[in-house]
């Protein structure tokens, strides 16, 4: 029984960082470009792996522009797709 909630605890840690670095990544492109950037922030939420989430937001941080931002964003997403995959293809 000790095992499952400390199991849940580090599940709803875990969740509780990615939603902190999403907001983190919504907030700047909020702050930086306004309402314009609501369809980037919509896909910043599909992204739900922790590293590719920490390293977004530092790659972010060093952009210069939003389509720089917008390309760094979608190659996250397809990062975490094909891990997503590979993953599936283990447990197989």
């Amino acid at each position: 029984m000790v095992r499952v909630l400390r199991e849940l605890e580090k599940r709803a840690e875990l969740k509780g960082r990615i939603f902190e670095s999403q907001q983190a990544i919504k907030k700047y492109m909020k702050a930086r470009y306004g309402a314009a950037a609501k369809e980037i922030q919509d896909k910043v939420d599909t992204i739900t792996d922790l590293y590719i989430l920490t390293h977004l937001l530092d790659d972010i941080f060093g952009a210069e522009t939003r389509e720089e931002i917008e390309r760094l964003i979608d190659e996250a997403i397809t990062k975490q797709s094909q891990m997503n995959q590979s993953t599936k293809q283990l447990e197989k």
